[in-house]
């Protein structure tokens, strides 16, 4: 908690450096949305921890790293140089 309120006010003099401008129409809803997803993903998340043992959780929460990088290849046509693949690939032995 304590990040968000030390970031905001960075975020803000960011924003209002580079032209902050309000979201409207088609973007607008889609952050909505896609913020109501990632609240329920994070909810549903921490009933998990709540109620199961972190060592059977945690391998299930490292694979959303996978998902994350094919929607990133796939809506912003970004991947992951070759110096993370070592990383990824470990995050993926872990959880195996």
């Amino acid at each position: 908690m304590w990040l968000l309120v030390l970031l905001t006010p960075l975020n803000l003099l960011f924003s209002l450096q580079a032209g902050f401008e309000w979201p409207s129409g088609n973007i607008l809803w889609l952050l909505i949305v896609a913020g109501a997803i990632m609240y329920f993903a994070q909810h549903f998340l921490t009933l998990a921890y709540a109620s199961a043992d972190a060592a059977f959780v945690q391998p299930i929460d490292d694979l959303k790293l996978f998902s994350n990088i094919l929607v990133s290849w796939i809506v912003l046509s970004f991947a992951p140089d070759l110096t993370c693949w070592p990383g990824i690939l470990m995050v993926f032995a872990g959880s195996i």
